[in-house]
């Protein structure tokens, strides 16, 4: 209705979450401007998207809704967020999104889950109870269910078989694998020999290699002291995904409230590499002793920064001015790994191809099963071997759980002969 001064009001009843109905109004300089206005105070006072769900909505709905949410939590990494949004889109729709909230029964979602682990493996399904549990969690604090039915799902458990097993390199190996890399033209022309030697002496994350920087904390400290050989670990290399749809979303004429919003978080953590002041957990945030082989390294390459500017990386790309991609770097730790020891290529990593250029050797050595994350597990594997307990792994490699570094990153081939020593002696007596 119009008001004195020329505008426009637009009203309604709306009852809150207490169940009490109260008026609530808006004004705008157009109707329709009042009439949006309102809507997004509605919005807003019944939480983004809340009275949009009930039990009758798909769970492909659902999981627009939930990612919203997930998106606006500031305390979320940015790679789990995308992470999230890609197990949405990849696993969780084909299989159930059809479903109506009702309809996500313990049976359905178990039998969804059994068959993504069987195509896609049990990482992919992992992940997926891990959005549905989300979801259904969001369905039911906004009353459309009355319990999350994905916690009676059964668990995904690791396999038992001997293939399955965490498995670490040997020193022998360690040496081998460092010797041959600082000695391939492909490792060096890559800046990999360096960087593998600071994952083998720190069990840091790859994201967090690329992230080491000259400098200080929010107390004024060095995050990376080489006096003191210590280095506080509070950031990681990440990449924001959504450049295509960062273009499409600024050249569209109106926007509706959800890519307004969507629009303000591209705008705000732009697409591309960026240093995040934060590693990928809260335990991961840590200050650790750097070898003495390690600080040598750093001291090494403190004159040698590849990015400069604002933000001063030890470890920038090897081909340009700028941040190394974490997700780009263990396709080079795989071509220079599978080099070791490969008769095709004799440990150079490249072949002759056409018009004098070089093409990658299509065949692996014996170091074919090592991974980047296999430099983490070396090095929990040679911290437990020195005596160190899991709780002290864990502070060294950055987990909140020792339950996670006894099952995943601990690896075992022969059982200590301490124990055999203490229990002969102990039956001798």
């Amino acid at each position: 209705m119009p008001t004195a001064d020329g505008q426009f009001e637009a009203r309604c009843r709306f009852r809150d979450h207490d169940g009490v109905t109260r008026l609530v109004q808006r004004i705008g300089k157009t109707k329709t401007g009042a009439q949006n206005n309102l809507k997004a105070a509605l919005r807003e006072r019944q939480g983004k998207g809340g009275a949009q769900i009930n039990s009758e909505s798909r769970l492909a709905d659902l999981g627009k809704v939930w990612l919203a949410e997930v998106k606006a939590d500031e305390n979320m990494a940015t790679g789990t967020k995308q992470h999230y949004r890609y197990v949405l889109n990849s696993y969780v729709e084909p299989a159930v999104g059809a479903l109506r909230i009702r309809e996500a029964t313990v049976e359905h979602l178990d039998r969804a889950l059994v068959t993504i682990r069987e195509r896609h493996g049990r990482a992919s399904a992992k992940s997926t109870r891990t959005v549905l549990s989300g979801m259904l969690g969001y369905a039911a604090r906004r009353g459309a269910i009355n319990t999350n039915p994905i916690k009676y799902t059964s668990s995904i458990r690791r396999g038992r078989n001997n293939a399955n097993r965490p498995r670490a390199l040997t020193p022998e190996e360690t040496q081998e694998v460092l010797t041959s890399l600082r000695g391939m033209k492909r490792a060096v022309d890559l800046d990999l020999p360096d960087l593998v030697t600071l994952m083998l002496g720190t069990g840091c994350r790859i994201g967090e290699a690329c992230a080491v920087r000259k400098a200080l904390n929010a107390e004024g400290k060095q995050l990376l002291d080489l006096e003191a050989g210590t280095w506080e670990v509070n950031a990681t290399v990440i990449r924001v995904q959504g450049v295509r749809r960062l273009a499409e979303l600024q050249g569209k004429g109106r926007l509706n409230w959800e890519e307004q919003e969507e629009l303000a978080v591209l705008l705000k953590y732009p697409p591309g590499l960026h240093v995040q002041e934060r590693p990928k957990t809260g335990a991961g945030w840590r200050r650790i002793a750097l070898p003495p082989s390690v600080v040598d390294v750093l001291r090494r390459r403190e004159t040698e920064l590849r990015l400069r500017g604002p933000v001063e990386v030890i470890f920038g790309s090897p081909k340009a001015r700028a941040l190394r991609d974490p997700s780009n770097t263990p396709g080079d730790l795989r071509e220079v790994l599978n080099a070791i020891g490969c008769d095709t290529c004799g440990g150079t990593a490249r072949l002759p191809g056409k018009a004098g250029r070089t093409r990658r050797c299509p065949d692996a050595g014996p170091y074919a099963w090592v991974h980047s994350h296999t430099f983490r597990k070396t090095v929990a594997t040679r911290l437990e071997e020195a005596g160190c307990t899991p709780r002290q792994v864990a502070d060294q490699l950055g987990q909140a759980n020792p339950s996670m570094t006894l099952e995943v990153y601990f690896g075992r081939e022969v059982v200590t002969t301490r124990a055999a020593q203490i229990l002969d002696t102990a039956n001798a007596a």
